[in-house]
């Protein structure tokens, strides 16, 4: 009996791969719905494969969905500095008018 005991504990926590049912279907439209007005900059394509390999809005990446939740923002470092260094001067963007004419 420990033995069925220690199997049912551990079944409980391997995630389980069924049809979807109607209702399921129909709320899945709807999250497809929110995901594609919420991420409209990325394109179908990649929102497409993103649903393929099971994204949801709002959960966590990886197999029991513990994974990061936010989006990684790309790095706005310039140059061959530490991570994190932040210069007074560089924050804003370098918007240089280059003139081709020779002094």
């Amino acid at each position: 009996s420990s033995q069925s005991e220690s199997l049912s504990d551990v079944e409980d926590h391997k995630p389980s791969f069924s049809r979807t049912s109607n209702s399921q279907k129909a709320e899945g439209k709807d999250a497809s719905h929110e995901t594609s007005s919420t991420f409209s900059m990325y394109n179908n394509v990649s929102q497409k494969l993103m649903a393929k390999m099971g994204f949801r809005v709002g959960e966590g990446l990886g197999k029991y969905g513990q994974g990061r939740r936010e989006i990684v923002e790309a790095s706005t470092q310039r140059g061959r500095r530490g991570l994190g260094l932040t210069l007074k001067g560089f924050q804003g963007d370098l918007n240089v008018d280059w003139q081709d004419e020779p002094e």
